[in-house]
C-alpha cells in the first residue's frame, strides 16, 4: 500500500567531428531528447546517421527505437503526443483504481475506467463523479473530465496515450494483463504499474515494448497524494521524466525512486512500521486500538497502522507481507498468522466492513 535514472551518451558519432565527440560523452542521452531534436541541434554537428535516428517516427516504423551507449544498446520509447485530446485508461476499479481514476479527471480529458466486472465497474464510476465536484477546485487549473466506465479491453485502450494498471497484487495476473497491454496498447502509449511491492522488472516477462513500461505507486488518492515512479529496469528515462511533469498537473505529487527498490520509497519504511504494530498485537502485547491510539499521540498523525491496513485490504497486506518474506528469511510468522485469521472469518477491512475495527457503518471509507 504504502502503499536509476541513466544517463546515455550518443554513442560513436563521426570521428571527424571533435564537437561530435563531445555530445557522445554528454550527460544528455538520446532517450532524453524530443522527436523533433533537429530543432535543438545543428546537423552540421552530428554525422548523416546520427540525424537519421534523431528524426520523429513515421508509417510503420516500431514505436522504438536502439541507440548506443559503450558496449549497451538501450531502446528509446516514441514519446506520445497530442495527450490534451487523447484518453487515459485505468485498468481495474477496485480501491485503488477507482482513485487513480479520480485524480486523472481533473484536467478535462477523457478518462477510461475498465473492468470486467460489472459492480466495480459501475461503483468506480460513481465514485470519480461524485468525488469531481469537491476535488476539482482542489486542483490548480483543476476542469473536470469525462469518466466512462468499459467492458472492452481494445475499446478501452483504443487511442489511450496512458494506461495505468491497477488489478490485484497478484504477479501473475500483472504480467498477464501488462503483456496483453502491450500488444493492444498504441504504439506510444506509456503503460505504468501499480503495484507497491512487486518491481515491474519481475512482470514484463510478456511484454516486448518495456522502453515504454515502468512502475507509477499511487498511495491513497485524493487524501494521500505521492505517486512513485520506478524504472522496469529498461525503462527509456524520457518516459519517467514525461510523467514526473505531467502527473503533477493533476493533483498528485510524483517521486522520482532512483533505482529499482522493492517496496519503493515509502514502502520500505511502513513495512517496517505495519509488521512490527502487527507482531505487538501477536504477542498480546496491545491492541490494534490502543496501538493506533499511541501512535498517533506520539507522532501527530491522523490514522494508525491498523485503520491505515484496513483502508488498503488486509487481504492486500498479507499478499505484501508474503512477498517480503520471501525476500528476507526470518521475519516474524506472527504478523502474517494474525492477518490470516482476520481474513479466514472474512474481515478484510473496508471493503467488507469489518476488518481490525468494526465501525465502518459510522465511518464510511475516505476517498
Amino acid at each position: 500500500m504504502f502503499h536509476p535514472d541513466e544517463s546515455h551518451g550518443f554513442g560513436e558519432l563521426n570521428r571527424k567531428s571533435e564537437k561530435a565527440r563531445r555530445l557522445s560523452r554528454s550527460a544528455v542521452g538520446l532517450a532524453r531528447l524530443p522527436t523533433n531534436c533537429h530543432a535543438l541541434f545543428n546537423r552540421s554537428v552530428l554525422s548523416a546517421d546520427m540525424y537519421r535516428r534523431l528524426q520523429p517516427m513515421k508509417g510503420d516504423q516500431m514505436a522504438s527505437s536502439t541507440c548506443v551507449s559503450g558496449e549497451a544498446a538501450v531502446l528509446r520509447a516514441t514519446l506520445p503526443t497530442n495527450i490534451a485530446n487523447r484518453p487515459i485508461t485505468i485498468i481495474g476499479a477496485g480501491t485503488l483504481g477507482r482513485r487513480i481514476a479520480l485524480m486523472m479527471c481533473t484536467q478535462g480529458g477523457e478518462v477510461r475506467l475498465y473492468d470486467t466486472g460489472d459492480k466495480a465497474r459501475d461503483a468506480g464510476v460513481s465514485f470519480v463523479k461524485d468525488g469531481l465536484a469537491e476535488l476539482v477546485p482542489r486542483v490548480r487549473n483543476g476542469r473536470a473530465g469525462a469518466i466512462l466506465g468499459f467492458s472492452d479491453l481494445a475499446a478501452a485502450l483504443g487511442g489511450a496515450w496512458l494506461v495505468i494498471e491497477s488489478v490485484p497484487e497478484i504477479p501473475a495476473l500483472k504480467r498477464k494483463v501488462l503483456g496483453e497491454l502491450d500488444s493492444l496498447c498504441d504504439a506510444d502509449a506509456i503503460i505504468t504499474s501499480n503495484s507497491s511491492s512487486f518491481p515491474s522488472s519481475e512482470l514484463i516477462d510478456e511484454v516486448k515494448h518495456p522502453e515504454r513500461l515502468l512502475t507509477s505507486h499511487f498511495y491513497m488518492p485524493p487524501r494521500v497524494t505521492p505517486v512513485e515512479l520506478m524504472t522496469c529496469g529498461k525503462t527509456d528515462p524520457a518516459v519517467i521524466d514525461m510523467l514526473m511533469a505531467e502527473f503533477a498537473k493533476y493533483g498528485v505529487v510524483p517521486f522520482k525512486v532512483h533505482q529499482e527498490s522493492v517496496g519503493l520509497i515509502f514502502n520500505r519504511v511502513w513495512a517496517a512500521i505495519k509488521r512490527e504494530s502487527l507482531y505487538v498485537v501477536a504477542q498480546g502485547i496491545s491492541t490494534p486500538e490502543d496501538l493506533d491510539s499511541i501512535y498517533k499521540l506520539i507522532l501527530g498523525a491522523d490514522v494508525g497502522p491498523f485503520r491505515t491496513m484496513d483502508q488498503v485490504g488486509l487481504d492486500v497486506v498479507l499478499a505484501i507481507e508474503e512477498h517480503y518474506a520471501t525476500l528476507r528469511p526470518g521475519l516474524p510468522e506472527e504478523s502474517r498468522d494474525l492477518l490470516k485469521g482476520y481474513i479466514a472469518k472474512g474481515w478484510l477491512g473496508i471493503k467488507s466492513g469489518r476488518g481490525f475495527y468494526d465501525d465502518y457503518k459510522d465511518h464510511p471509507n475516505p476517498a
